[in-house]
Formats: C-alpha cells, sequence, structure tokens
C-alpha cells in the first residue's frame, strides 16, 4: 500500500481463494482505511494499494479513489 505516509509492505500476505476474494478484500480494507481518516476530517484519495498474487504477479493496483463513490452538491 502506498499512501501520504509512505509505504507499507505486508510481507506475509493473506491467502485468499481467488482473485476475486483477493479484489474484494483489498477494497474492504482501503474503505476502512477511509473510514479511519474521515473520523479525524481528513479524506485522502492520493493512495493505492497493489493486490499481488503468491507468485509475485501483480494482480490489480487499486487507487483508493477508485474503491468508492463520493456524492456532493446539493440533495
Amino acid at each position: 500500500m502506498h499512501d501520504g505516509g509512505g509505504a507499507l509492505l505486508d510481507p506475509e500476505g493473506t491467502d485468499l481463494l481467488d482473485d476475486d476474494a483477493a479484489l474484494r478484500t483489498a477494497i474492504g480494507f482501503v474503505r476502512s482505511l477511509l473510514c479511519e481518516d474521515l473520523t479525524n476530517g481528513l479524506l485522502d484519495l492520493r493512495g493505492r494499494i497493489e493486490v499481488v498474487r503468491s507468485s509475485g504477479e501483480l494482480l490489480r493496483v487499486l487507487r483508493f479513489a477508485d474503491c468508492i463513490c463520493v456524492l456532493s452538491g446539493r440533495v
């Protein structure tokens, strides 16, 4: 994961059933981080997380901004 605070590596990783499960888990992780930041009044969408297979192959790069939908304006 790369965010405003630098890079955080997870060398052990998490074993999941398939690629879809890995992507869902990564999106949930990003959303959890964003929720924590929001409790402090900050929403930093500049980060990204790299989802990597156990073989070391890059599955996908998820940008924080792509993990949520932001609505603004008048209702």
